[in-house]
């Protein structure tokens, strides 16, 4: 992405330059130089956007996850779209790494660039407000992986897990009150709905109902 900023960077001045060399009454204006530049003009504020966008949500929801996870090392990362092209279709996951017989997770939260588009698409556009079930979902995530960070490794009890933190996160966004109470009272009752699939989804100490586990907060 820094190196396609870098190189519209260098043609518009290029551009720029080549302007300044002719000599208009001998040799006139390419007709086709206002299209040139109102292309390149497009693109550079186009990559300029994905960039802020970007930057910006990897921002916004990095001390989000160090609140939860209650690790200060604890970074967001929007995956580049690049990246992704191949690579399944998953909002967002914490890398395990296996060694001396245990497994340990990394600081880094990673999401999707389309989860991250989503997210400051909800912030920026949408005003915070009217959030649709897909999106509930996306902002799941953020707690979600989290919770991984902060050393919970079962996909099941992270879901429930990161619903205790789903009004908390809306309010540290900026949604109302009454909109982050109201996602927050879905989210739960999709954690708990969620439990049920496939076998294995209960354990002895788990009934694969929310309400039956212990609170993770740390605060």
């Amino acid at each position: 992405m820094l190196f396609i900023l870098a190189f519209l960077i260098h043609s518009v001045i290029k551009f720029f330059q080549h302007l300044r060399e002719i000599k208009p009454k001998q040799e006139g204006l390419n007709p086709l130089y206002p299209f040139y530049t109102a292309v390149t003009l497009a693109a550079f504020l186009g990559v300029g956007y994905l960039e802020f966008r970007h930057q910006f949500v990897q921002i916004t929801t990095t001390p989000i996850i160090r609140k939860i996870s209650g690790v200060d090392t604890a970074l967001a990362r929007c995956d580049r779209a690049m990246a992704n092209l191949f690579a399944p279709t998953r909002k967002g996951y914490v890398q395990y790494e296996y060694a001396d017989g245990q497994y340990t997770s990394s600081d880094i939260a990673h999401f999707h660039p389309a989860a991250c588009a989503d997210i400051f698409n909800w912030y920026v556009w949408q005003g915070k407000t009217n959030t649709t079930d897909y999106q509930i979902h996306t902002l799941d995530m953020i707690s979600h992986e989290a919770v991984h960070i902060g050393g919970v490794r079962s996909e099941l009890i992270a879901k429930c897990a990161s619903t205790e933190w789903t009004e908390d996160v809306l309010l540290f966004l900026g949604a109302k009150p009454d909109e982050a109470k109201r996602v927050a009272e879905i989210n739960r009752k999709n954690a708990n709905d969620y439990q049920g699939r496939g076998p294995g989804s209960q354990t002895s100490a788990y009934e694969g109902n929310c309400d039956s586990l212990p609170s993770f907060r740390k605060d």
